[in-house]
């Protein structure tokens, strides 16, 4: 038989894992970006395009077009 302790414990620890089953909004977010694969393009901050983000990846696009 466990102790009380071990068994408040294991209580905390299921509870808790149960908070965490459902993703925060932003995390949401990020989630449906990244299947629709537009997650590159999400600045993690304000989960908005990112301006700098976007001009690095189109050159990096069109040098691998050209290699």
């Amino acid at each position: 038989m466990p102790c009380p302790a071990y068994r408040r414990q294991t209580l905390i620890h299921r509870n808790i894992n149960r908070l965490h089953r459902y993703p925060r909004p932003a995390q949401a977010q990020r989630r449906r970006a990244r299947t629709a694969g537009a997650e590159p393009l999400l600045c993690r901050a304000a989960a908005s395009p990112c301006p700098a983000y976007i001009t690095q990846a189109s050159i990096h696009c069109n040098i691998k077009r050209l290699h």
